[in-house]
């Protein structure tokens, strides 16, 4: 309370102050302050209602609230409206003028953006009728395109003169976007049902270029009476200028519509089409659809033409919900229909689960006219046997007492793969005795005689359809005829067809014969011709798709997630069918199962669940004969090490793998399962030993190591004779990824390394940098001289032995056997090491400066390439990393060397690499990166490089001067 008298008091001292000083005051607060204020004290409320008739304290409280003119002006019906109490159209006009009067724009321009254009101030004046505001805008000079929001939130809101000012001004009518998707000013006035705006509108061709479906739904859509907006749009003489079938779905899409929301109004609107011209046509063709026999009968009473678009209401009639009555009166009406059309009708009719009373009065129409024929009418048998409709079946066997063989086979097969055996049966009970073999196949079938079905075998085994060979043993089968599937599977090649008909398709006949698996795996479960088709499909071969009946019941059945009840029934299935399947087959199911059961790795929150699960599955499949070899084919393709000792444990047979699941495992770096198939003894090759061999030697990590020696132990116990060509991959695998402990290991396997073996690892090493593996190869060399011209060269040069380089060099000459990789490596060995008259030995080298910079080296100058064939780059970053003056010094007599043979823009590469590496080097002795200045080392090397870039020429030293650091030096 005390709060509030203070409030009063301070309200009416406020309030009487002099206006200039009191507006002042309100200024400065800001609008929300202002409002919140007014709220509280009754006299400042009263003052605060008082400034709605003093636009210009209004205006310049805004600007001050708002920071301009026009952030005022922006907002003024969006938020300064409402926190002033502006109400009257009046107040906004002289609000917007006093604004402008103040300095705002009445007219801004567009963004580059349209999709991101922001609201324009004068759009809410639109939404609120005021249409004096709108004209202020407009005479301001506003195109008329920037209004066309404004004329959409007008007929929204069912503003019509305001509406109607923007369309004499010349507004358009585009689509605007609104809640993320494009919608016009005649679908809203549609949609939200302003009558008076969607005459306006259409007045001004408003609805051209909108489809009639979309005029529909948007009447239809929101609250009010939709029948008088459709209404209004099909009576504006938009119905005249649309093609008769354009309006005939109109009328259906309206009508249709109109009917599941209020039946009075599509009462009005359907006795409003019957008045129109062609309205009866069209109502005829949405009755005939709807199956609506008191609308039809209005139609045709009102003149409809029952032949409009060649009998379309009579194919209409004849749907799902079809009406044997609608159809009648059509038929009555004299409806003019060919004999081929009376034949797609009266199959479309037989097809409908529900329609044989459609399709009563269309056989009746036929035998009275005689239209139609029996071959005609073929199709409409298969139909009612593919819905299973016995009814229609009935009434067309009784209404064509002679139909031809290949008809009742087509539809009984056709029946039978839709699982539909009622219906199949009574097409079979139609078939006499010797009609057809295949007839007579699934008919000895359907009755279930042994003796029977072996003589229709014998009399069908070559002529007999594939689909009816299926058919017959779905019949049996689903008749728990256990003597006449076998009879028919033990056909040559029968159980064949079924196992590929089982495998690979998705009819609800496959899916019966799948259930039938399923339930006779189970211990006492399934019939016994489930049993016998069990027996047949586990030993079926599988079809050209690699697919069978036994694994794709079992892939579909570990689908779902896995749990115990799942699980269970996997069992269930495996334990039915193991003793049937061959070793092969079990290898495939067990690893569908294995991997159903681990799941997905990204399942954490399944891995405790699952673990156990898996762990009973392995175990099952581990006690049975020949499942621990199954278990163990499966782990090694997953590298899973644990379940591959489980199954070897339990004697799998390891000699069944094969040297490709060694080679594997290596590759996959799964040191613990290699180890554990070489102390199991796998039967390899010695190629297939030295091919694991040259994968684990390229494999970078410490456990490759592991595997290198495991595998040179395999081979030394087993009296391996190891492939020379395999064995120097090997090597040069192990210098290529730079892992110097498998080189090592390789190195101690053997005495007597080939010189070609050693020379080529140590230029492959020398290609990536590996330092430290060409320095392990050049240790071993040395145990071993005159081993190759290569060799001399790369172990002279390592050593900074000039005489060594040049008598290596003159050697090489002789024998023209030095190469260009090894010319490279050794200068790259001489810069390391620092060895300035092994460099100059090897640059005299007639050609060698040529080949550091020629074109053959320019797509490769990238360090992560090859950093030894584009040397130039591969000794900048070399020395300039790790390099003291000295070494920079030889490494710029290096560049001397070749500068005058390289193209201006390797001259810039190499320049901008070496002040990249230089700028980012971190000085050994200070830690201080290049650009600290008082480190001794690196201002020597910073003097060194700036002097020779000048001494470069001008392009070198503009280059130099882009890098601050080096630029104060220069």
């Amino acid at each position: 309370m005390d709060a509030d008298h203070a409030l009063v008091a301070r309200g009416a001292r406020l309030a009487e102050l002099p206006e200039p000083l009191r507006l002042h005051i309100l200024t400065l607060t800001g609008s929300k302050t202002v409002a919140l204020a007014a709220a509280v004290s009754k006299a400042f409320r009263a003052d605060a209602f008082a400034l709605r008739t003093t636009p210009s304290a209004v205006a310049q409280l805004l600007t001050g609230s708002y920071g301009s003119p026009g952030t005022a002006l922006s907002v003024m019906y969006s938020v300064a409206g409402r926190l002033h109490q502006l109400e009257a159209e009046e107040q906004f006009h002289a609000l917007a003028t006093a604004l402008k009067t103040r300095g705002a724009r009445l007219v801004r321009p567009l963004t580059a953006n349209p999709a991101e254009q922001p609201a324009r101030w004068y759009e809410g004046a639109a939404g609120r009728g005021h249409t004096r505001v709108l004209a202020l805008a407009l005479e301001a000079g506003e195109p008329p395109g920037n209004a066309a929001r404004a004329l959409y939130l007008a007929a929204k809101h069912g503003r019509a003169g305001t509406l109607r000012l923007l369309l004499e001004r010349g507004v358009p009518y585009t689509a605007v976007e609104q809640d993320r998707r494009q919608d016009t000013a005649l679908k809203a006035a549609l949609c939200f049902k302003q009558p008076a705006c969607c005459s306006l509108l259409l007045e001004h061709g408003a609805a051209e270029g909108i489809a009639p479906e979309e005029l529909v739904a948007a009447a239809c859509r929101g609250e009010g009476d939709s029948g008088a907006m459709l209404q209004a749009v099909m009576g504006s003489g938009l119905w005249l200028r649309l093609p008769l079938a354009v309006r005939a779905d109109l009328a259906n899409t309206a009508l249709t519509t109109l009917r599941s929301h209020d039946l009075a109004q599509h009462r009005r609107l359907a006795d409003w089409c019957l008045g129109q011209p062609d309205g009866p046509t069209c109502c005829l063709l949405w009755a005939a659809g709807c199956s609506d026999e008191e609308a039809v009968g209005g139609a045709l009473a009102a003149g409809a033409d029952v032949n409009a678009f060649g009998g379309a209401a009579l194919e209409r009639a004849v749907s799902d919900r079809g009406s044997a009555a609608v159809v009648g009166r059509l038929l009555h009406a004299g409806v003019a229909v060919t004999g081929v059309q009376l034949n797609v009708l009266i199959s479309r009719a037989a097809g409908v689960t529900d329609g044989a009373a459609v399709l009563a009065a269309l056989l009746r129409f036929s035998a009275d006219s005689g239209l139609g024929s029996v071959h005609g009418k073929a199709a409409a048998l298969s139909a009612a046997g593919r819905c299973g409709n016995t009814a229609a079946l009935h009434a067309l066997l009784e209404a064509v007492p002679d139909w031809p063989a290949p008809a009742l086979v087509e539809a009984a097969l056709v029946a039978g793969e839709q699982a539909q055996w009622t219906a199949a049966r009574c097409l079979l009970a139609r078939m006499q005795p010797g009609l057809s073999a295949d007839a007579d196949l699934m008919g000895a079938a359907a009755a279930g005689e042994a003796g029977g079905v072996r003589a229709a075998v014998l009399q069908a085994a070559a002529a007999a359809l594939p689909r009816a060979v299926v058919v017959s043993v779905a019949l049996a089968v689903s008749d728990g005829s256990a003597e006449a599937a076998g009879a028919l599977l033990e056909a040559a090649g029968w159980a064949g067809l079924v196992n590929d008909h089982v495998a690979s398709s998705a009819s609800p006949m496959a899916s019966m014969l799948q259930r039938a698996l399923a339930s006779a795996c189970a211990a006492g479960g399934g019939s016994s011709a489930g049993r016998v088709l069990l027996r047949h499909m586990a030993a079926a071969v599988d079809n050209l798709d690699g697919k069978c009946a036994m694994l794709e019941v079992l892939s579909r059945m570990c689908q779902g997630a896995a749990d115990e009840a799942a699980v269970s029934d996997v069992l269930a299935l495996l334990g039915g069918a193991w003793e049937l399947m061959d070793e092969p087959r079990r290898a495939r199911v067990v690893a569908v199962v294995l991997s159903w059961v681990q799941g997905k790795k990204q399942d954490v929150h399944l891995r405790g669940s699952r673990s156990a699960l898996f762990e009973s599955v392995n175990s099952w499949c581990l006690g049975q004969p020949g499942g621990p070899t199954c278990c163990l084919l499966w782990a090694v393709g997953q590298c899973d090490e644990r379940t591959a000792g489980k199954a070897l444990a339990a004697g799998a047979d390891v000699n069944t793998l094969g040297g490709a699941a060694l080679e594997r495992a290596v590759r996959n770096g799964n040191n613990a399962l290699v180890v554990q198939l070489l102390r199991a003894r796998i039967a390899v090759t010695d190629a297939e030993l030295s091919a694991a061999l040259r994968a684990a030697a390229g494999s970078p990590n410490a456990i490759s190591v592991q595997t290198v020696v495991a595998i040179l132990r395999f081979g030394a116990d087993t009296g391996c004779l190891w492939v020379q060509d395999d064995m120097a991959a090997a090597l040069s695998a192990a210098a290529d990824c730079g892992y110097a402990p498998a080189l090592q290991a390789l190195l101690e396997a053997a005495h007597d390394w080939p010189a070609p073996a050693l020379a080529e690892a140590a230029l492959v090493a020398g290609d990536k940098a590996h330092w430290a593996v060409v320095d392990c190869l050049l240790a071993r060399m040395l145990q071993q001289p005159g081993l190759s011209p290569d060799a001399d060269l790369l172990r002279a040069a390592a050593a900074g032995e000039a005489g060594g380089v040049r008598a290596a060099l003159l050697q090489g000459a002789a024998a023209a056997s030095i190469s260009r990789r090894a010319k490279m490596v050794a200068v790259a060995l001489a810069v390391r090491g620092g060895f300035a008259d092994s460099v100059d030995a090897l640059m005299a080298e007639p050609g060698c400066a040529e080949h550091l910079v020629n074109a053959e080296c320019r797509p490769v100058l990238s360090p992560v390439l090859s950093p030894v064939l584009s040397p130039v780059l591969n000794l900048v970053g070399c020395v300039c990393r790790s390099g003291d003056e000295a070494t920079v010094q030889a490494l710029l007599a290096l560049l001397d060397g070749v500068w005058d043979h390289m193209a201006q823009d390797l001259r810039d590469l190499v320049v901008d690499d070496m002040l990249r590496e230089l700028r980012h080097r971190e000085c050994r002795g200070c830690h201080h990166y290049l650009a600290r200045s008082h480190c001794g080392l690196c201002s020597g090397l910073r003097r060194v490089f700036a002097d020779w870039c000048v001494g470069r020429g001008s392009a070198s030293f503009r280059r130099c001067l882009m890098w601050p650091e080096f630029g104060a030096q220069g």
